[in-house]
């Protein structure tokens, strides 16, 4: 996306925005105050979902409490990201 004189060129640039902007609607990491589709996903939640979170979790098949993530995953957590010095 960066051409020769170090300009981001602008098509493919919008093109990867619109293509992430599709992605976190889609995984409801974004969404659109007052959209009916695209709202947040607490508006999709039971009106009375703290009084009765048992009963939810039940019919979900989840347990009320995670389980504890292992001692390798929370380290595999921990580590940074590796970083590219690829353009």
């Amino acid at each position: 996306m960066i051409d020769e004189r170090d300009r981001v060129e602008r098509v493919p640039y919008e093109l990867c925005v619109l293509r992430a902007l599709r992605d976190g609607l889609r995984r409801r990491e974004i969404w659109v105050v007052g959209a009916n589709r695209w709202r947040g996903p607490e508006a999709d939640l039971p009106t009375d979902f703290e009084a009765n979170r048992e009963v939810h979790y039940t019919a979900l098949r989840q347990p009320l409490t995670p389980p504890r993530l292992s001692t390798s995953s929370v380290t595999a957590c921990d580590r940074p990201w590796p970083t590219s010095t690829r353009r």
